[in-house]
């Protein structure tokens, strides 16, 4: 993963939330994490809009806001998360169901902004993570809100929540994220303030590395999954600049072999289309003018002409610059060797 930050300085629900027409009742039911840190949410009994909320105010100028929460049925179904503008009202909304595990609906603000994503995943014991993407016009801070839902589908207020007469429906919610970026990332609890977590890094070096590396020939499998589109590095020899190296990369859509020798890209081979939240199999091979890569048993693309660089050391998940894959590894094989075309599509199927 990346660097992030939790802008939701209470992930527990404790103040500054807001609990309006609502109410919250902390450690009442086990949370994802097997603590008893779960909080029970009942709507009440009001004629209004049932909710829970806080203001995010690392979250400003117009930026890409992921608002995530992890929440589980008690007597309710329907729950919507909004994300919108302090002042604006401008963001996006979705409303799930927690027994359909789906989004019923979903949308810009009234106001104006945009809905960029959502998702429900399901996590364990009933709970899902339910997150939403959205683009607020610029404003001062951007409130995350939580609201309870007695259908469906409904015709949303201005800040996307509805507005119905409550009969104490119940459900658990924990672990509260606000994160500037365009897809959720893994919970970082905070309980007074933001917390930001490190980019992960992982890498082999020294003997580690040369006892097993062939600087001649090779080939590299992985099978990965990644959250985002954009370059995404899912692994990649090099010395540790960005003039030689040997890398299996997302660039957009597209899967990718890269092996660059002196600062000049020796091959780049485009092995076909990826799409982000699915796992693939993809293999890359090299020799001295004979480079070879496939995605899921698909057409080899193949690259005649081009040196091999020297490397010192294998990273995982992301490249000397960065550019983090953001998504999980299952796999990674190397082959001191120069594989066929076939056995490439073979390993990827």
């Amino acid at each position: 993963e990346e660097a992030r930050t939790n802008l939701a300085i209470q992930s527990t629900f404790a103040s500054p939330w807001f609990f309006s027409f609502s109410t919250g009742t902390l450690n009442s039911a086990t949370a994802p994490d097997g603590t008893l840190s779960a909080v029970l949410m009942n709507s009440g009994t009001a004629t209004d809009v049932h909710q829970c909320y806080i203001a995010v105010t690392g979250n400003v100028s117009g930026a890409t806001a992921t608002d995530s929460v992890y929440v589980k049925a008690g007597t309710g179904r329907y729950i919507t998360i909004s994300v919108f503008g302090a002042s604006t009202l401008t963001g996006g909304y979705a409303v799930f169901d927690l027994v359909g595990a789906a989004v019923t609906q979903s949308g810009a603000l009234t106001a104006g902004g945009t809905l960029n994503s959502t998702s429900i995943t399901a996590v364990g014991n009933g709970f899902y993570r339910l997150t939403v993407t959205a683009t607020p016009t610029a404003d001062t801070s951007v409130y995350f809100a939580i609201s309870t839902s007695n259908t469906a589908t409904y015709t949303p207020d201005i800040a996307g929540r509805n507005s119905y007469t409550g009969t104490s429906t119940t459900y658990y919610i924990w672990g509260a994220q606000s994160e500037a970026g365009s897809f959720p990332t893994s919970y970082i609890p905070t309980a007074g303030g933001t917390v930001s977590r490190s980019a992960d890094t992982a890498s082999m070096t020294g003997t580690n590395f040369s006892s097993w590396y062939n600087a001649t020939a090779g080939a590299f499998l992985v099978q990965f999954d990644t959250p985002a589109s954009g370059t995404r590095i899912i692994s990649a020899a090099d010395d540790n600049t960005a003039n030689n190296n040997i890398q299996m990369l997302t660039s957009g859509t597209d899967p990718t072999f890269l092996v660059t020798t002196s600062g000049t890209a020796q091959a780049s081979i485009d092995a076909g289309t990826v799409a982000v939240n699915t796992v693939y199999k993809f293999a890359g091979t090299y020799s001295a003018n004979d480079f070879a890569a496939c995605i899921s048993g698909g057409t080899v693309g193949t690259d005649t002409s081009g040196t091999i660089p020297t490397v010192d050391r294998l990273r995982i998940g992301a490249g000397q610059a960065g550019n983090t894959l953001c998504g999980h590894v299952a796999l990674l094989n190397y082959y001191p060797a120069r594989l066929t075309d076939a056995t490439l599509q073979s390993l990827t199927l």
